[in-house]
Parts: C-alpha cells; structure tokens; sequence
C-alpha cells in the first residue's frame, strides 16, 4: 500500500513539473532596449557545390537599458540562431582594422559574454548556426532579435530596413 502510494505521488510531482516546463513564456517588445545603428543580410554562395548557400546577418546596435542580456537568438524566416556578441570599438586613428563581408569598417571588435553588455555599449550580434537551440516554450517572431535578460524576462526586438548587401560568389 505504501509503496503504491509513494508511485502515486511521484507520478503526480513529475507530471507538474513537466507541465511547468513547456508552460508557453510571456514575451514583451523590447525595442526600447536598443537604438538600431545598422542592420545587413548578405548571401554568399560557396564555390563548392556540395556546400549550401547561406546568408549571413549583422546588427549594429546601441545599449540603452541597465538590464543587460543573458541570452540573445536571431529568429530570421527560416531558422533561430544563437548570436555571437561583439562590443565595438571606434579606432582612434581612423585606420581600417576589421573589414568584413558586410561592411563594418573602422571598428575593432571584442567578443564577449552578453551579460557583460553595460547601458551606452555599442554591439555588434552576428547570428551563427550552433548546437544551441532556441527554447521551445518561447513564441517564435521571424525577423527579430529575442532576448532573454539576467531577470529571466523575455524581449523581441523587430529588426526593421536591413540592407541588403550583394551576393558574394566564392570561387
């Protein structure tokens, strides 16, 4: 008897916290967060035919809340990906020090963990495919930034006028 009781109890204590678990999170605009400095898509198309082509995405962004990100994923109409962070430098002497496929000219970049990201810091967010996936209790919004903060809050940010770059065809 006790031990039917015990399996009772614990099959009841399971199925709660499973359902706490895919509970569906409350998600906020959080555009108030950043101010947009530039946003670009360019598709490159490898040389090699058995690699897929891909299109690549960089958002150049300002800081402006004191609550800084956790987390941040880039969900584009096709997939969610997780985003390397980078905290922008303006060179001193105005010469080039990174130039890239997007344009991002005259900055110097530091990768770092976004909960170190400070109000007035100027990132930049490159969304890159890896084994991290986007949490399935979250509503999906295509073409925004979805941040998770230190305080577990939920933010999408509409991602708005990306330029479109030219194709890049490697040989």
């Amino acid at each position: 008897m006790k031990r039917r009781l015990l399996t009772i109890i614990s099959l009841i204590i399971s199925i709660s916290v499973f359902a706490q678990s895919s509970k569906n999170v409350k998600i906020k605009n959080g555009s108030s967060y950043v101010h947009f400095l530039k946003s670009t898509s360019q598709r490159i198309n490898p040389g090699r035919p058995e690699v897929p082509a891909h299109t690549e995405y960089r958002f150049i962004l300002v800081w402006k809340s004191t609550q800084a990100p956790q987390s941040i994923y880039w969900n584009s109409d096709t997939s969610s990906m997780m985003c390397n962070v980078f905290k922008l430098h303006k060179n001193s002497n105005n010469k080039v020090l990174n130039t890239d496929i997007t344009g991002n000219e005259g900055y110097d970049k530091t990768i770092i963990d976004p909960a170190t990201i400070k109000k007035g810091d100027t990132i930049e967010m490159w969304p890159i495919k890896s084994y991290s996936s986007f949490p399935s209790n979250v509503k999906k919004i295509k073409n925004a930034l979805i941040v998770k903060t230190k305080k577990n809050t939920w933010l999408y940010i509409p991602t708005k006028n990306i330029i479109v770059k030219p194709t890049v065809n490697m040989p």
